[in-house]
């Protein structure tokens, strides 16, 4: 490379270098003429600063409300709140002798509630479930009260994945889960957040709060500040309302929204917050103040315990008397002890005394306990049970009273004394009665009854035999009354007691089970068969005038003892009856008892279905106070019935113009029901008697249809007005008539 190349290429370099730095130079030049010098800041004096906050107002927790009981803070529903954040609410709770207790999850919500006195419910996350709804409405019906609290700054983040979005965040608030059960008492969380931006503690979310209502939860109290809030919507009135300046984040609007309130009739308690109960926020304002009073709302409960609520509606004395009858061989076998000690036991449990006595004395609670036939010995108790109107019809122990008894002395017999024919003894019947209900069976059910009488609280338990009695015991001790009915006092009325009527087993004992007989000049005719289908029909689906009832339980007690074993139907439970079972059946007893529809009992379409029936060579019996349309029927005061054709079968055993007394059963008038219509061709058995309106009308009669052979008879009043021989009597007359017997 020669001289000349070399500074052709210096040169050419030289000036690329020119032409990138010179205008980056020129412009330092330019606008950089002398080095910078930063000017003097002034810094603020940090000690005048004013933030706005809310001030702490020193707290004394005097005066305080004493209470007692426990107290259920519910941590089973995903609730968003930790054991130390409840510390202030409970330490208050404990300086009014209230006791906290949890409800984890898995355990039973109602279990716990049986024995509380207060629910507090925070920040849930899990929906409530009906049951659990129910539980808690049954809990502040008797009482009980519920603090109800939410907060938005206590949510959820859940992650959720579906094919469109992929995987996505979703926030979940408390709003959903608490609103299932303040919806409930007329409460309803909104799922929003308040703030104000002209007045508030520091931030735009701590809302300081003054329109405050009078009342024991605001005594003492002239502002408050919550830091975190929803508004409530109530049915009735608002504690504590927002200023018109504060705004909810889901309105444009503002307002003066509610953020607490009370729903049904004060016994539950809704706040919006619940960050202000926990320390340090607990220090600001008046929140000490108001947390007390709350805490007084809690304390002043006065819980009523019901028969599930067991032993709390006790004292801590309580007698124990055994209901027995006289000189019975079961009373308190060591099974039945072995009961009565867990029943001790529980009581002991509960901070109660339990004490055997023989009568009631003193001012001491009371338990009876026993079996229904000691009701007899025991006046003071069936007159509590006949005051609710409960009375029993005790056919077994009547029997046995009766077996027990001497009777005279037998008289010689003349030999040409033709033997007059008797019925099978069915079954003995025994019955409950309870108003608005009817009967029940005393055998298959236990009895409960819970009051106030003379200022002692009394608790009845009742079974038939001592099986029953161990499960009624049970029942009582775990609370476990699903599938009873229940009739719960849950205002503590001294006027009305609390019922319950339980299922309980029975096994009837081998010598009393019912053994089928006949007249002895029948003995050696065996029964028409264990072929012949029978059919009983309850037709209970009309309106029950008197007690709604029907003789179809006497009937089949009849039939069954007659060795026979018929089809039960009722027409409410299982439907109407339909040809096709009539021609399947040989013998049909329709039973209507004291119940009547408008369009007639049976209806029109069931007496044209029945008329074929018979007209078709089939047996039946129509029985009841109301038969057939109602339309310009005659009815009269049935009080007596009188024999009127002794020569008839449905009459054996009974005497040429024996005139038998009605009974009322259960109801509280005598029956005025129908006269027979359709007679024509018929032959009466049976007329009123002289007592009754409309003396000498048929009320029992049979019509034969040829050429088929078919048989009806018609009985114009319910079978279990007469006395419990005479009625089994007269069916068992039906039953073999209507088999071709008679």
């Amino acid at each position: 490379m020669n001289a000349k190349s070399w500074l052709r290429g210096v040169g050419r370099v030289s000036l690329f270098l020119v032409l990138l730095l010179g205008p980056a130079l020129a412009r330092a030049a330019y606008y950089y003429r002398r080095p910078y010098v930063p000017p003097d800041v002034p810094r603020p004096d940090l000690a005048r600063v004013q933030v706005s906050g809310a001030s702490s107002v020193p707290f004394s927790d005097e005066d305080v409300r004493s209470g007692s009981g426990i107290v259920v803070v519910d941590r089973s529903h995903g609730n968003r709140v930790d054991d130390a954040e409840l510390n202030v609410l409970l330490a208050r709770l404990t300086d009014r002798d209230m006791r906290a207790t949890s409800v984890r999850p898995g355990d039973s919500l109602s279990g716990v509630l049986r024995t509380a006195a207060a629910l507090v419910v925070v920040s849930p996350h899990a929906l409530y479930s009906d049951d659990e709804i129910a539980d808690v409405k049954r809990f502040v019906e008797q009482g009980g009260r519920v603090l109800l609290a939410a907060d938005p700054s206590r949510y959820t983040v859940e992650a959720q994945f579906d094919e469109v979005s992929g995987e996505r965040y979703v926030v979940q608030s408390d709003v959903p889960a608490i609103n299932t059960l303040a919806s409930a008492f007329g409460l309803a969380f909104a799922d929003d957040y308040l703030y104000n931006t002209k007045e508030n503690a520091g931030n735009y979310q701590y809302v300081i709060l003054r329109d405050l209502a009078g009342g024991p939860l605001t005594e003492g109290v002239s502002e408050i500040v919550f830091y975190a809030a929803h508004s409530i919507s109530a049915s009735e009135e608002a504690v504590v309302r927002a200023s018109s300046d504060t705004a909810s984040s889901l309105r444009e609007e503002g307002g003066t929204f509610a953020t607490m309130a009370l729903g049904d009739s004060g016994q539950v308690l809704a706040i919006g917050d619940f960050t202000f109960m926990t320390e340090p926020y607990n220090g600001s304002l008046d929140n000490n103040r108001l947390i007390a009073n709350i805490a007084d709302f809690i304390a002043g409960t006065r819980r009523t315990f019901g028969l599930t609520e067991f032993p709390h509606f006790l004292g801590s004395d309580v007698d124990l008397i055994p209901v027995f009858s006289d000189g019975d061989e079961n009373a308190f076998s060591g099974t039945a002890v072995s009961e009565v000690a867990e029943l001790q036991s529980a009581l002991s449990s509960a901070g109660k005394r339990l004490h055997w006595r023989s009568e009631a004395l003193g001012s001491h609670d009371l338990i009876y306990l026993g079996l229904y036939n000691g009701l007899e010995g025991t006046p003071k108790v069936a007159g509590m049970l006949a005051q609710q109107g409960i009375t029993l019809t005790l056919e077994t122990a009547e029997r046995a009273w009766l077996a027990l008894t001497p009777g005279p002395t037998p008289q010689a017999v003349q030999a040409e004394t033709t033997p007059t024919p008797t019925a099978t003894l069915p079954p003995a019947r025994d019955w409950i009665h309870l108003p608005g209900i009817g009967q029940v069976d005393a055998k298959e059910n236990a009895l409960f009854y819970q009051n106030e009488e003379a200022g002692q609280q009394v608790l009845v338990v009742l079974a038939f035999a001592e099986d029953g009695l161990r499960a009624a015991l049970d029942r009582l001790l775990s609370g476990g009354f699903a599938g009873c009915l229940i009739d719960d006092d849950r205002e503590a009325d001294p006027v009305e007691a609390s019922l319950a009527l339980c299922p309980a087993e029975y096994a009837m004992p081998a010598e009393l089970a019912p053994t089928p007989t006949l007249p002895e000049d029948e003995m050696e005719e065996p029964l028409p068969g264990g072929d012949v289908s029978i059919l009983i029909v309850a037709d209970d689906d009309g309106e029950g005038i008197y007690e709604r009832w029907n003789s179809a339980y006497l009937l089949y007690d009849v039939v069954t003892a007659a060795g026979y074993e018929p089809q039960a139907w009722s027409t409410t439970y299982d439907g109407p009856v339909t040809a096709v079972q009539l021609e399947a059946t040989d013998v049909v007893l329709w039973c209507t008892g004291d119940y009547q529809d408008e369009d007639g009992n049976p209806s029109p379409d069931e007496l044209s279905m029945l008329e074929d029936y018979v007209q078709d060579g089939g047996s039946l019996l129509l029985i009841g106070a109301f038969l057939g349309d109602p339309e310009g029927r005659d009815r009269g005061l049935l009080l007596d019935i009188e024999v009127s054709d002794p020569g008839h079968p449905l009459v054996q055993g009974f005497e040429e113009g024996q005139i038998i007394e009605l009974v009322r059963f259960g109801a509280d008038e005598d029956y005025a029901p129908f006269t027979l219509l359709g007679l024509d061709g018929g032959r009466a058995a049976w007329v009123r008697g002289p007592a009754s309106e409309l003396s000498g009308e048929a009320v029992v009669a049979s019509l034969e249809y040829e050429p088929l052979g078919g048989r009806l008879a018609l009985v114009g009043m319910p079978l279990y007005l007469l006395p419990y021989e005479e009625g089994a009597q007269l069916g068992t007359n039906v039953l073999l008539w209507l088999l071709g017997e008679g």
